[in-house]
């Protein structure tokens, strides 16, 4: 069993900070940071709760980047270009970590669609890298991320400093990855108003409750409701409490 006195004490630190964060805009920052650090200077971060062994609805995921804003446009929008590749095949179906070398060990993809992603690829300088493939969650939450590195380091070397450091790097993406699972996430900015009458609403509070509970009237209750179903783009106030719940917006 390894010591503590033999992690290095830049990991040490990062995971520290990590299980200290409490903010997930600050913790995917300190991550690309970090990263940095192992040559690996453009990252994607896809997260969803509503995982289903594939990729799904592309509006399902959270997608978390520090590439040229083109390319991840293309790369996850809608039809985007990793729909049908082996690399995705195997991010959403396998957990573990694949350093690219190893792509072509996978079984073969749609050959369009890996053509397509090579020609993405080369045109955005997206030539070595890992891919990490965290395992499910319940409530079906998936994560995986991309770790590409900096244009001047062939896969060759990514895969000697991988071979030599992977367990360090492991660990402290997967606790990065659990601690980014325990905060609020996502495009969605509710109030703290609005976050507390969803949360009064998912533990069995009617308006006139809410509004006796809170001195506030049942007008105000209702208008704080539909202000959180415009902020989280749905039509039902339960809809509001499962999609604020799915991304920790709520009760975190």
């Amino acid at each position: 069993m390894s010591h503590l006195s033999e992690i290095p004490q830049p990991a040490l630190r990062f995971v520290s900070r990590v299980a200290q964060c409490g903010d997930s805009e600050e913790l995917w920052h300190l991550l690309c940071v970090r990263m940095k650090d192992y040559g690996f200077d453009r990252l994607t971060y896809a997260i969803t709760h509503l995982f289903d062994s594939g990729l799904a609805d592309p509006s399902s995921w959270v997608v978390l980047h520090t590439h040229d804003e083109g390319y991840a446009r293309r790369l996850f929008g809608g039809g985007g270009m990793l729909h049908g590749t082996r690399i995705a095949e195997w991010a959403f179906t396998e957990s573990g970590a694949l350093p690219w070398s190893r792509s072509d060990e996978l079984p073969s993809g749609d050959p369009t669609a890996e053509f397509r992603l090579r020609e993405l690829d080369r045109a955005y300088r997206v030539c070595s890298g890992v891919t990490i493939s965290f395992p499910p969650l319940p409530r079906r939450t998936k994560g995986v991320l991309w770790l590409t590195a900096k244009p001047s380091l062939d896969q060759q070397r990514i895969d000697r400093m991988w071979y030599e450091r992977a367990a360090e790097i492991e660990a402290q993406l997967h606790v990065f990855h659990l601690r980014f699972l325990s905060l609020p996430f996502g495009p969605y900015k509710l109030t703290a108003r609005q976050r507390q009458v969803l949360e009064l609403v998912a533990c069995g509070h009617t308006t006139h409750h809410m509004a006796e509970e809170l001195d506030l009237t049942p007008a105000t209750i209702d208008k704080h409701l539909k202000l959180a179903r415009e902020t989280l783009e749905v039509a039902t106030t339960a809809q509001a409490v499962l999609k604020a719940s799915l991304f920790n917006q709520i009760f975190s």
